[in-house]
């Protein structure tokens, strides 16, 4: 599987951010609270959800990553798995009922 790239519509700080990623060794580097772990954070949460409970130090993805006056963050993420180009939609809500996710072929 090959990570192709993602937007982040609004994800803590982050707003209308894109990176494209090549098919080699990616790194993302910046400044201390430039959002490298803020990605670290949506694309984790692309893939698996949002981890609503704190163990083992991991965060709270609902408080700290929904803006202040909004109720929920969204992003997309792109991967190719065996020549295939998905679209994965992620949706974290202020309560899990109203999370969405969305996965479906680009070309479709």
């Amino acid at each position: 599987m090959l990570i192709k790239g993602i937007h982040i519509d609004r994800f803590g700080k982050l707003r209308d951010k894109r990176l494209t990623f090549g098919e080699d060794l990616n790194i993302i580097y910046g400044l201390n609270e430039a959002g490298k772990s803020t990605i670290q954070n949506f694309m984790l949460s692309s893939f698996y959800g949002a981890r609503t409970t704190k163990k083992n130090g991991m965060e709270n993805v609902r408080k700290k990553y929904i803006p202040f006056n909004k109720d929920y963050t969204f992003g997309t993420m792109e991967i190719e798995q065996d020549g295939e180009v998905i679209i994965i939609e992620r949706k974290i809500a202020r309560t899990k009922k109203d999370d969405l996710f969305r996965a479906y072929e680009k070309e479709t």
